[in-house]
């Protein structure tokens, strides 16, 4: 009960008032003051027994000080913060509940020790403890309240792994299914899928389309994405299929350009920084044409790069050509950097063909 008490009132008074109190008594009273004691444990010791003496007489407390202490005479300060600190390791080790554990170590948390200097007196305290502690004598903690955290959000989620279908960082593969558990307890199979992107690169990506789509309040933390593409992580191809062999003859694709820069580097068509900054366009036009770009083609484009029934059409065979309804006026950048990238090795290859042939 007068652990109760002494914790409803250091919790409800202000810091101003203890400082004018506390000023007071050691005037009015002759108490000697409490931080010219002998040692800092002889001082938090006597701290608290004053805590405890104004708890038990808030009118009479510096009488009850001083009969207290007359009665003690025998006993050094340093005694006396032993018997305490006993005391409260002794309190803390046997509570059972979290709540006990906090209250009782709210006792020393606010007395100016460090954690170090905490765990010393009191050797079962933590420093996960002790920090709680001094949020609850700071009034931050209320323990009536049932705090709840909110780990699942189905909105969220259905959001994210929509974007993932939809930006084609997914392959769906045409073997193998992988039995799922719903939130019911239900298993249902889906079919095995194969992750394109790194997880850094997918994170961007998402990123770049909740803005763009001005849906940043649907964003999902780095935990929640991390434990999705756990399980969407790039599975071992079984067998070779006509995906893998696109795949494999694009990877070919882009090895074969970076060969050709090191060539035109080693005949001196080229120099260092021309070759750095090759290759450098070369990585970027390979991520956006397996990123990007996949999302922004559609059938029906203002960018010529981007319309698909404009990129598939024949000019020359009227029976493959389609014609579109609209103009082409629109710009993509990272399309015309790449065309620009092919024309400079063009002719730079040209230019070294006419050069051995003569």
């Amino acid at each position: 009960e007068l652990h109760n008490k002494l914790l409803g009132l250091r919790s409800s008074r202000d810091d101003s008032e203890v400082n004018r109190r506390g000023k007071s008594r050691e005037e009015e009273s002759g108490v000697t003051s409490l931080k010219s004691q002998r040692g800092k444990k002889g001082y938090l010791a006597r701290r608290i027994f004053e805590i405890v003496c104004e708890v038990m007489a808030s009118e009479g407390m510096e009488e009850l000080f001083r009969r207290a202490t007359a009665q003690g005479r025998d006993t050094t300060d340093s005694e006396l913060a032993d018997r305490m600190f006993n005391n409260i390791d002794t309190r803390f080790a046997s509570a059972t509940t979290r709540q006990e554990k906090v209250e009782v170590l709210s006792l020393v948390s606010d007395l100016g020790m460090t954690i170090d200097e905490t765990i010393r007196c009191v050797p079962s305290a933590t420093a996960h403890y002790i920090n709680i502690a001094k949020k609850f004598n700071r009034g931050g903690m209320d323990f009536d309240i049932k705090y709840k955290r909110d780990r699942f959000d189905e909105t969220k989620n259905a959001r994210f792994v929509e974007f993932l279908y939809r930006s084609n960082a997914l392959i769906t593969l045409p073997w193998g299914d992988t039995l799922c558990t719903l939130s019911d307890g239900t298993k249902t199979p889906i079919a095995s899928v194969a992750r394109k992107f790194s997880f850094s690169r997918i994170c961007r990506m998402y990123r770049k389309d909740l803005e763009m789509s001005k849906e940043m309040h649907l964003k999902l933390g780095r935990g929640s994405i991390t434990r999705i593409l756990k399980v969407l992580a790039k599975r071992k191809t079984e067998r070779m299929t006509c995906v893998d062999e696109f795949s494999v003859d694009a990877y070919e694709g882009w090895k074969q350009l970076t060969a050709v820069v090191e060539e035109l580097r080693g005949h001196g068509l080229i120099g260092n920084d021309e070759e750095k900054a090759m290759k450098r366009w070369i990585r970027i036009s390979r991520a956006h044409l397996e990123g990007e770009y996949q999302s922004e083609v559609a059938e029906s484009s203002k960018v010529a790069h981007h319309c698909s029934r404009f990129s598939l059409s024949d000019p020359t065979r009227k029976y493959y050509a389609s014609q579109c309804a609209h103009e082409h006026h629109g710009k993509c950048t990272d399309c015309d950097q790449l065309y620009l990238l092919m024309a400079n090795l063009s002719s730079l290859t040209d230019q070294l063909a006419d050069a051995e042939a003569s």
